[in-house]
């Protein structure tokens, strides 16, 4: 299926990335029970935020693939838009379980982002929620804000087997 197939390159091309400007993630990846990649939009205007994406979460164990969508929205001060990718690093099968099977997350954030393709902006950010770990890589956009944020993750269903 051709959305699977484009999935798995933007996850592929992520980590491929990820592991040139940050070579410990190689290495947090292999020995995690679970790690997921996702490519997200976001807008912010005046005192909205709305967005995105879909990506893969797999297996740290057997290699399965879930493929995913998510969307968020939430609430401050900002504008522009950004197109991004995120890998997280599960801490433990349990919580990696309980992301695939659906997953409400919540935070908050400051931020600030200028980047043209390939250049500028921010690179491979990492933070820690709620002892998952995140790397954020900006693709392109152009933003400023300050937000409150919920995100809503779950199965697509049409991919997955």
């Amino acid at each position: 299926m051709e959305k699977r197939d484009n999935i798995n390159v933007m996850a592929r091309e992520t980590l491929e990335r990820l592991y040139v400007e940050n070579p410990e993630a190689r290495q947090e990846i292999k020995a995690a029970p679970g790690y997921a990649v996702f490519e997200k939009n976001k807008v912010d205007v005046l005192l909205v935020t709305g967005g995105g994406g879909y990506g893969v979460a797999v297996d740290g164990k057997g290699g399965k693939r879930t493929y995913m969508k998510m969307g968020m929205g939430g609430v401050g001060p900002g504008i522009g838009a950004k197109d991004y990718r995120v890998v997280m690093i599960f801490p433990s099968d349990y919580i990696f379980r309980k992301f695939i099977e659906s997953s409400w997350q919540f935070g908050g954030q400051a931020e600030a982002t200028a980047r043209a393709e390939g250049s500028g902006g921010d690179a491979a950010v990492s933070r820690t929620f709620a002892d998952v770990k995140y790397y954020f890589l900006t693709e392109k956009g152009l933003l400023a804000g300050s937000t409150a944020t919920g995100s809503k993750y779950w199965r697509y269903d049409e991919l997955n087997d």
